[in-house]
Protein backbone atom coordinates (compact mmCIF):
# COMPACT_ATOMS: atom_id res chain seq x y z
CA UNK A 1 0.00 0.00 0.00
CA UNK A 2 1.30 3.94 -0.82
CA UNK A 3 2.08 5.56 2.36
CA UNK A 4 1.30 9.69 1.88
CA UNK A 5 3.66 11.76 3.82
CA UNK A 6 1.30 14.55 5.56
CA UNK A 7 4.01 16.83 5.42
CA UNK A 8 3.97 16.86 1.58
CA UNK A 9 0.15 16.91 0.87
CA UNK A 10 -1.02 19.67 -0.98
CA UNK A 11 -2.94 22.51 1.25
CA UNK A 12 -6.45 21.50 1.15
CA UNK A 13 -6.77 25.95 0.35
CA UNK A 14 -4.67 24.76 -2.76
CA UNK A 15 -6.88 22.17 -4.24
CA UNK A 16 -10.14 23.79 -3.63
CA UNK A 17 -8.93 26.79 -5.47
CA UNK A 18 -7.76 24.38 -8.21
CA UNK A 19 -10.65 22.24 -8.61
CA UNK A 20 -12.69 25.85 -8.46
CA UNK A 21 -10.78 27.32 -11.43
CA UNK A 22 -11.15 24.31 -13.27
CA UNK A 23 -14.40 24.86 -12.92
CA UNK A 24 -14.97 27.92 -13.71
CA UNK A 25 -12.89 27.44 -16.98
CA UNK A 26 -15.82 25.03 -17.75
CA UNK A 27 -18.15 27.64 -17.88
CA UNK A 28 -19.09 29.85 -20.70
CA UNK A 29 -18.05 33.71 -21.14
CA UNK A 30 -21.55 35.07 -20.85
CA UNK A 31 -22.29 32.77 -17.83
CA UNK A 32 -18.82 33.99 -16.28
CA UNK A 33 -19.50 37.53 -16.87
CA UNK A 34 -22.95 37.10 -15.43
CA UNK A 35 -21.86 35.77 -12.25
CA UNK A 36 -19.35 38.35 -12.26
CA UNK A 37 -22.12 40.90 -12.53
CA UNK A 38 -23.88 39.24 -9.72
CA UNK A 39 -20.85 39.46 -7.29
CA UNK A 40 -19.84 43.11 -8.11
CA UNK A 41 -23.03 44.27 -6.62
CA UNK A 42 -22.49 42.10 -3.46
CA UNK A 43 -19.35 43.99 -3.59
CA UNK A 44 -17.18 40.76 -3.19
CA UNK A 45 -14.46 42.69 -5.99
CA UNK A 46 -11.78 40.00 -5.86
CA UNK A 47 -14.59 37.30 -6.14
CA UNK A 48 -15.74 38.69 -9.48
CA UNK A 49 -12.40 39.58 -10.81
CA UNK A 50 -11.26 36.07 -10.93
CA UNK A 51 -14.66 35.39 -13.23
CA UNK A 52 -14.37 38.10 -15.46
CA UNK A 53 -10.34 37.71 -16.46
CA UNK A 54 -11.63 34.38 -17.32
CA UNK A 55 -13.72 35.44 -20.28
CA UNK A 56 -11.87 38.84 -20.40
CA UNK A 57 -8.73 36.23 -21.42
CA UNK A 58 -11.27 35.05 -24.31
CA UNK A 59 -11.90 38.16 -25.72
CA UNK A 60 -15.29 38.69 -24.55
CA UNK A 61 -16.04 41.87 -24.93
CA UNK A 62 -18.74 42.79 -22.18
CA UNK A 63 -16.16 40.83 -19.47
CA UNK A 64 -12.91 43.03 -20.67
CA UNK A 65 -15.16 46.59 -20.27
CA UNK A 66 -16.16 44.98 -16.58
CA UNK A 67 -12.58 44.32 -15.51
CA UNK A 68 -11.33 47.62 -16.79
CA UNK A 69 -14.44 49.30 -14.52
CA UNK A 70 -13.12 47.19 -11.36
CA UNK A 71 -9.42 48.14 -12.18
CA UNK A 72 -10.14 51.94 -12.94
CA UNK A 73 -13.05 52.29 -10.11
CA UNK A 74 -12.84 49.67 -7.28
CA UNK A 75 -9.31 48.95 -7.54
CA UNK A 76 -6.41 51.47 -5.61
CA UNK A 77 -3.11 49.97 -7.51
CA UNK A 78 -2.01 52.32 -10.11
CA UNK A 79 -0.12 49.76 -12.25
CA UNK A 80 -4.17 48.86 -12.51
CA UNK A 81 -4.58 51.56 -14.75
CA UNK A 82 -2.44 50.66 -17.92
CA UNK A 83 -4.24 47.63 -17.75
CA UNK A 84 -7.54 48.64 -17.51
CA UNK A 85 -6.41 51.14 -20.80
CA UNK A 86 -4.82 48.05 -22.90
CA UNK A 87 -8.88 45.86 -22.14
CA UNK A 88 -10.41 49.35 -23.47
CA UNK A 89 -7.64 50.05 -26.21
CA UNK A 90 -8.67 46.61 -27.83
CA UNK A 91 -12.62 47.05 -27.04
CA UNK A 92 -12.14 50.19 -29.00
CA UNK A 93 -10.57 48.54 -31.91
CA UNK A 94 -13.44 46.51 -32.01
CA UNK A 95 -15.89 49.37 -32.13
CA UNK A 96 -17.15 49.81 -28.69
CA UNK A 97 -18.30 52.97 -27.58
CA UNK A 98 -18.41 52.78 -23.83
CA UNK A 99 -14.57 51.93 -24.33
CA UNK A 100 -13.86 55.13 -26.11
CA UNK A 101 -15.89 56.88 -23.45
CA UNK A 102 -13.81 55.55 -20.27
CA UNK A 103 -10.56 56.21 -22.00
CA UNK A 104 -11.57 59.87 -23.18
CA UNK A 105 -12.18 59.78 -19.23
CA UNK A 106 -8.52 58.90 -18.05
CA UNK A 107 -6.88 60.81 -20.81
CA UNK A 108 -8.21 64.01 -19.30
CA UNK A 109 -6.16 63.31 -16.03
CA UNK A 110 -3.19 63.52 -17.83
CA UNK A 111 -0.47 66.52 -17.31
CA UNK A 112 -2.04 68.97 -19.65
CA UNK A 113 1.47 68.77 -22.60
CA UNK A 114 0.38 64.86 -22.42
CA UNK A 115 -3.50 65.48 -23.56
CA UNK A 116 -4.45 65.08 -27.15
CA UNK A 117 -7.77 67.04 -27.18
CA UNK A 118 -8.45 65.75 -30.54
CA UNK A 119 -8.63 62.40 -29.09
CA UNK A 120 -10.64 62.82 -26.59
CA UNK A 121 -13.27 65.10 -28.44
CA UNK A 122 -12.79 62.01 -31.23
CA UNK A 123 -13.66 59.48 -28.47
CA UNK A 124 -16.53 61.42 -27.13
CA UNK A 125 -18.14 61.75 -30.28
CA UNK A 126 -17.82 58.03 -30.95
CA UNK A 127 -19.39 57.53 -28.22
CA UNK A 128 -22.13 59.85 -28.55
CA UNK A 129 -22.83 58.88 -32.02
CA UNK A 130 -24.07 55.67 -30.87
CA UNK A 131 -26.35 56.60 -28.70
CA UNK A 132 -24.35 56.20 -25.02
CA UNK A 133 -26.08 58.64 -23.05
CA UNK A 134 -23.42 60.12 -21.04
CA UNK A 135 -21.41 61.43 -24.02
CA UNK A 136 -24.85 62.87 -25.45
CA UNK A 137 -24.62 64.83 -22.62
CA UNK A 138 -20.82 66.02 -22.33
CA UNK A 139 -21.02 66.98 -25.85
CA UNK A 140 -24.14 68.78 -25.43
CA UNK A 141 -22.66 70.52 -22.46
CA UNK A 142 -19.57 71.75 -24.47
CA UNK A 143 -21.63 72.81 -27.37
CA UNK A 144 -23.38 75.06 -24.89
CA UNK A 145 -20.06 76.93 -24.03
CA UNK A 146 -20.18 78.48 -27.38
CA UNK A 147 -21.31 81.75 -28.64
CA UNK A 148 -22.40 80.35 -32.09
CA UNK A 149 -25.51 80.20 -33.11
CA UNK A 150 -24.20 76.59 -34.48
CA UNK A 151 -22.88 75.97 -31.00
CA UNK A 152 -26.42 76.36 -29.42
CA UNK A 153 -27.94 74.04 -31.57
CA UNK A 154 -26.42 71.52 -31.70
CA UNK A 155 -26.66 71.46 -27.57
CA UNK A 156 -30.22 71.21 -27.61
CA UNK A 157 -30.49 68.66 -30.19
CA UNK A 158 -27.64 66.59 -27.93
CA UNK A 159 -29.30 67.12 -25.08
CA UNK A 160 -32.62 66.33 -26.75
CA UNK A 161 -31.47 62.89 -27.43
CA UNK A 162 -30.16 62.34 -23.89
CA UNK A 163 -33.36 63.76 -22.10
CA UNK A 164 -35.90 60.92 -25.13
CA UNK A 165 -33.06 58.66 -23.48
CA UNK A 166 -34.20 58.91 -20.24
CA UNK A 167 -31.53 60.95 -18.91
CA UNK A 168 -33.25 63.42 -16.35
CA UNK A 169 -30.40 65.38 -15.80
CA UNK A 170 -30.54 66.35 -19.46
CA UNK A 171 -34.01 67.05 -19.17
CA UNK A 172 -33.92 69.41 -16.41
CA UNK A 173 -30.96 71.82 -18.08
CA UNK A 174 -33.19 71.18 -21.11
CA UNK A 175 -36.40 73.11 -19.54
CA UNK A 176 -34.11 76.02 -18.12
CA UNK A 177 -32.76 76.63 -21.42
CA UNK A 178 -36.70 76.86 -22.54
CA UNK A 179 -37.68 79.02 -19.61
CA UNK A 180 -34.72 81.40 -19.41
CA UNK A 181 -34.33 81.03 -23.04
CA UNK A 182 -30.83 80.29 -22.54
CA UNK A 183 -29.17 79.62 -25.86
CA UNK A 184 -32.67 79.08 -27.63
CA UNK A 185 -36.01 81.30 -27.67
CA UNK A 186 -37.62 81.08 -24.85
CA UNK A 187 -39.86 78.47 -24.79
CA UNK A 188 -42.33 78.73 -21.09
CA UNK A 189 -45.08 76.08 -22.48
CA UNK A 190 -42.67 73.69 -23.19
CA UNK A 191 -40.67 74.59 -19.92
CA UNK A 192 -43.21 73.49 -18.07
CA UNK A 193 -44.61 70.84 -19.56
CA UNK A 194 -41.18 69.40 -19.05
CA UNK A 195 -41.25 70.32 -15.68
CA UNK A 196 -44.20 68.66 -14.74
CA UNK A 197 -43.15 65.25 -16.19
CA UNK A 198 -39.76 65.45 -14.00
CA UNK A 199 -41.74 66.46 -10.84
CA UNK A 200 -44.22 63.43 -11.04
CA UNK A 201 -41.07 61.65 -11.63
CA UNK A 202 -39.49 62.85 -8.40
CA UNK A 203 -37.15 66.01 -9.56
CA UNK A 204 -37.53 69.02 -8.34
CA UNK A 205 -36.77 72.31 -10.59
CA UNK A 206 -33.12 73.69 -10.28
CA UNK A 207 -32.53 76.40 -8.64
CA UNK A 208 -32.21 80.18 -11.04
CA UNK A 209 -29.17 80.63 -12.53
CA UNK A 210 -29.41 83.30 -14.74
CA UNK A 211 -28.98 82.52 -18.31
CA UNK A 212 -26.02 84.17 -20.52
CA UNK A 213 -26.62 87.20 -22.96
CA UNK A 214 -25.54 85.85 -26.51
CA UNK A 215 -26.06 88.29 -29.65
CA UNK A 216 -26.41 86.67 -32.69
CA UNK A 217 -24.67 88.62 -35.59
CA UNK A 218 -26.56 88.82 -38.99
CA UNK A 219 -25.93 86.08 -40.99
CA UNK A 220 -25.16 83.45 -38.46
CA UNK A 221 -28.15 81.23 -39.14
CA UNK A 222 -25.83 78.61 -40.58
CA UNK A 223 -23.10 79.08 -38.14
CA UNK A 224 -21.50 75.54 -37.74
CA UNK A 225 -20.56 74.27 -34.02
CA UNK A 226 -17.48 74.02 -33.47
CA UNK A 227 -16.32 71.66 -30.31
CA UNK A 228 -13.19 72.39 -28.57
CA UNK A 229 -12.21 70.64 -25.60
CA UNK A 230 -8.71 72.49 -25.29
CA UNK A 231 -10.62 75.89 -24.24
CA UNK A 232 -13.46 73.89 -22.14
CA UNK A 233 -10.20 73.09 -19.87
CA UNK A 234 -8.54 76.39 -19.62
CA UNK A 235 -9.63 78.34 -16.44
CA UNK A 236 -9.97 82.64 -17.29
CA UNK A 237 -7.52 84.96 -15.64
CA UNK A 238 -7.12 85.24 -12.40
CA UNK A 239 -7.41 88.90 -9.95
CA UNK A 240 -5.65 89.10 -6.94
CA UNK A 241 -7.52 90.35 -3.79
CA UNK A 242 -5.17 89.72 -1.06
CA UNK A 243 -1.37 88.84 -1.57
CA UNK A 244 -0.98 87.36 2.15
CA UNK A 245 -2.94 85.04 2.55
CA UNK A 246 -3.21 84.32 -1.19
CA UNK A 247 -6.61 85.15 -2.32
CA UNK A 248 -8.04 85.51 -5.96
CA UNK A 249 -10.98 85.92 -7.73
CA UNK A 250 -11.81 84.40 -11.09
CA UNK A 251 -15.08 85.40 -12.99
CA UNK A 252 -16.69 83.32 -15.50
CA UNK A 253 -14.65 79.75 -14.23
CA UNK A 254 -18.34 77.84 -14.86
CA UNK A 255 -21.07 78.43 -17.71
CA UNK A 256 -24.66 79.18 -16.23
CA UNK A 257 -25.89 75.65 -17.62
CA UNK A 258 -22.53 73.78 -16.14
CA UNK A 259 -23.36 75.30 -12.74
CA UNK A 260 -26.90 73.93 -13.43
CA UNK A 261 -25.09 70.87 -14.30
CA UNK A 262 -23.42 70.17 -10.82
CA UNK A 263 -26.69 71.48 -8.88
CA UNK A 264 -28.62 68.55 -10.95
CA UNK A 265 -25.82 66.08 -10.07
CA UNK A 266 -25.31 66.30 -6.83
CA UNK A 267 -28.58 66.67 -5.39
CA UNK A 268 -29.82 63.42 -5.09
CA UNK A 269 -26.84 62.53 -2.91
CA UNK A 270 -27.29 65.30 -0.50
CA UNK A 271 -26.65 64.57 2.71
CA UNK A 272 -25.77 66.75 6.44
CA UNK A 273 -22.02 68.30 6.00
CA UNK A 274 -19.29 66.62 8.79
CA UNK A 275 -16.58 68.55 10.29
CA UNK A 276 -13.46 67.75 11.85
CA UNK A 277 -13.29 68.91 15.67
CA UNK A 278 -9.38 68.98 16.44
CA UNK A 279 -10.91 68.20 19.92
CA UNK A 280 -12.89 65.22 19.27
CA UNK A 281 -9.77 63.90 16.71
CA UNK A 282 -13.00 62.76 14.34
CA UNK A 283 -14.99 64.32 11.87
CA UNK A 284 -19.13 64.62 12.50
CA UNK A 285 -21.51 66.57 12.11
CA UNK A 286 -21.01 69.72 14.11
CA UNK A 287 -22.71 73.38 14.76
CA UNK A 288 -19.54 74.78 13.15
CA UNK A 289 -21.31 73.89 9.88
CA UNK A 290 -24.55 73.26 9.13
CA UNK A 291 -24.83 72.99 5.00
CA UNK A 292 -25.71 69.78 2.95
CA UNK A 293 -23.16 68.33 0.73
CA UNK A 294 -22.42 65.84 -1.74
CA UNK A 295 -18.77 64.19 -2.62
CA UNK A 296 -18.84 62.80 -6.03
CA UNK A 297 -16.30 59.65 -5.74
CA UNK A 298 -14.67 58.31 -8.64
CA UNK A 299 -17.47 55.53 -8.87
CA UNK A 300 -20.14 58.39 -9.40
CA UNK A 301 -18.20 60.68 -11.94
CA UNK A 302 -19.01 61.05 -15.97
CA UNK A 303 -16.64 62.84 -18.08
CA UNK A 304 -17.91 66.09 -18.42
CA UNK A 305 -17.80 66.33 -14.06
CA UNK A 306 -13.90 65.13 -14.68
CA UNK A 307 -13.35 68.00 -17.39
CA UNK A 308 -14.72 70.76 -14.75
CA UNK A 309 -12.90 69.33 -12.09
CA UNK A 310 -9.78 69.37 -14.71
CA UNK A 311 -10.26 73.21 -15.16
CA UNK A 312 -11.00 74.15 -11.69
CA UNK A 313 -7.54 72.41 -10.91
CA UNK A 314 -6.17 74.03 -13.54
CA UNK A 315 -7.87 77.59 -11.59
CA UNK A 316 -5.97 76.29 -8.43
CA UNK A 317 -2.57 76.11 -10.86
CA UNK A 318 -2.79 72.49 -10.10
CA UNK A 319 -3.18 68.91 -11.66
CA UNK A 320 -6.52 67.06 -11.57
CA UNK A 321 -4.62 64.02 -10.02
CA UNK A 322 -4.26 66.65 -7.38
CA UNK A 323 -7.70 67.37 -6.37
CA UNK A 324 -9.78 65.49 -3.90
CA UNK A 325 -12.98 64.41 -4.87
CA UNK A 326 -15.64 67.43 -6.00
CA UNK A 327 -17.92 68.82 -3.28
CA UNK A 328 -21.21 70.23 -3.76
CA UNK A 329 -22.80 71.83 -0.75
CA UNK A 330 -25.85 73.39 -0.61
CA UNK A 331 -26.65 75.96 2.00
CA UNK A 332 -30.58 77.36 2.95
CA UNK A 333 -31.71 80.50 5.09
CA UNK A 334 -29.77 80.65 8.23
CA UNK A 335 -26.84 77.83 7.06
CA UNK A 336 -23.34 78.48 7.38
CA UNK A 337 -19.76 77.43 8.24
CA UNK A 338 -18.11 79.04 11.12
CA UNK A 339 -14.86 80.07 10.81
CA UNK A 340 -12.28 77.37 10.24
CA UNK A 341 -9.25 76.49 7.85
CA UNK A 342 -9.18 73.68 5.32
CA UNK A 343 -5.64 72.23 6.25
CA UNK A 344 -6.37 68.89 7.49
CA UNK A 345 -5.23 68.47 11.36
CA UNK A 346 -2.64 65.69 11.65
CA UNK A 347 -4.74 62.95 12.62
CA UNK A 348 -7.38 63.20 9.74
CA UNK A 349 -4.50 63.74 7.54
CA UNK A 350 -3.08 60.58 8.49
CA UNK A 351 -6.57 58.68 7.61
CA UNK A 352 -6.53 59.93 4.20
CA UNK A 353 -3.76 59.58 1.31
CA UNK A 354 -1.09 61.24 3.97
CA UNK A 355 1.13 60.70 0.73
CA UNK A 356 -0.41 63.20 -1.54
CA UNK A 357 0.32 65.74 1.37
CA UNK A 358 -1.69 68.58 3.02
CA UNK A 359 -4.15 70.45 0.97
CA UNK A 360 -2.44 73.33 -1.07
CA UNK A 361 -5.20 75.00 -2.53
CA UNK A 362 -8.58 75.45 -2.12
CA UNK A 363 -11.08 76.54 -5.26
CA UNK A 364 -14.58 77.24 -4.54
CA UNK A 365 -17.18 77.93 -7.55
CA UNK A 366 -19.87 79.82 -6.54
CA UNK A 367 -23.64 77.94 -8.89
CA UNK A 368 -25.95 80.45 -8.35
CA UNK A 369 -26.43 83.85 -6.85
CA UNK A 370 -27.57 84.44 -3.40
CA UNK A 371 -29.89 87.42 -3.00
CA UNK A 372 -28.54 88.13 0.59
CA UNK A 373 -25.91 86.87 2.63
CA UNK A 374 -23.68 83.55 2.12
CA UNK A 375 -20.36 85.37 1.44
CA UNK A 376 -17.09 83.79 1.86
CA UNK A 377 -15.10 86.18 4.71
CA UNK A 378 -11.53 86.46 4.95
CA UNK A 379 -11.07 87.16 8.39
CA UNK A 380 -7.23 88.10 7.98
CA UNK A 381 -7.35 90.18 5.30
CA UNK A 382 -11.05 91.42 5.78
CA UNK A 383 -12.12 90.27 2.82
CA UNK A 384 -15.34 89.34 1.56
CA UNK A 385 -16.26 87.35 -1.63
CA UNK A 386 -20.25 87.68 -3.01
CA UNK A 387 -21.23 84.52 -4.40
CA UNK A 388 -22.13 85.19 -7.83
CA UNK A 389 -22.68 82.34 -10.09
CA UNK A 390 -19.79 81.03 -11.96
CA UNK A 391 -17.03 82.85 -10.58
CA UNK A 392 -14.84 81.16 -8.32
CA UNK A 393 -12.34 82.42 -5.01
CA UNK A 394 -8.83 80.88 -5.21
CA UNK A 395 -6.66 80.78 -1.64
CA UNK A 396 -3.87 79.20 -0.72
CA UNK A 397 -3.73 76.87 3.05
CA UNK A 398 -0.16 76.65 3.21
CA UNK A 399 3.11 78.95 3.51
CA UNK A 400 5.32 78.51 0.42
CA UNK A 401 7.44 76.80 1.83
CA UNK A 402 4.88 74.34 2.79
CA UNK A 403 3.73 74.98 6.56
CA UNK A 404 0.16 75.57 6.76
CA UNK A 405 -1.19 79.43 7.38
CA UNK A 406 -3.48 80.36 9.57
CA UNK A 407 -4.37 83.64 8.00
CA UNK A 408 -6.46 81.28 5.64
CA UNK A 409 -9.20 81.41 7.85
CA UNK A 410 -12.82 81.61 6.38
CA UNK A 411 -16.16 81.48 7.08
CA UNK A 412 -19.11 80.81 5.14
CA UNK A 413 -21.64 83.78 5.69
CA UNK A 414 -24.98 83.08 7.16
CA UNK A 415 -27.42 82.56 4.30
CA UNK A 416 -29.99 85.85 4.63
CA UNK A 417 -32.49 85.08 1.89
CA UNK A 418 -32.47 82.33 -1.00
CA UNK A 419 -30.35 79.45 -0.99
CA UNK A 420 -26.55 78.90 -2.24
CA UNK A 421 -24.77 76.28 -4.03
CA UNK A 422 -21.39 76.10 -4.11
CA UNK A 423 -18.53 73.67 -5.49
CA UNK A 424 -15.39 73.32 -3.74
CA UNK A 425 -12.13 71.49 -4.94
CA UNK A 426 -9.49 70.95 -2.31
CA UNK A 427 -6.02 70.41 -4.24
CA UNK A 428 -3.18 68.45 -2.34
CA UNK A 429 0.24 69.02 -2.81
CA UNK A 430 1.04 65.40 -4.95
CA UNK A 431 -1.18 63.54 -6.38
CA UNK A 432 -4.36 62.10 -4.83
CA UNK A 433 -5.76 60.24 -7.51
CA UNK A 434 -4.88 57.50 -9.99
CA UNK A 435 -5.31 59.08 -13.32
Amino acid sequence: MKSHNLDEAEPESSLTDGLLLAALSEQSSEALTRSGLVLIAKNEIEEALERLRIAAKRSYMPAMLEVARILLFLRDATADVQEAQELLQACERAGDPQASYLLAMVELGRPDRQRDPDRILRRLRHAAQRGFIPALRGLALLAGRGARRGDQVTACMLMSEAANAGDATSALLLAERWRLADGVAADPARAEHMLRQLLAAGHSPLPVVPARRLGWPAGSEDDVSQLDIGSALRAPTARVLSANPSVRLIEGLLTPEECRFLIAMARPYLRRSRAFDPDQQAAGEYAIRTSSDAAFDVTMEDFYLRLLQARIAEAGGCALRQGEPLVVLSYAPTQHYLPHRDYLPPAALAARQPGAGQRRTTVCVYLNSVAAGGQTRFLVPGIDVEPVAGNAVVFENLHPDGRPDPDSQHAGMPVITGEKWLATLWLRERNFRRY
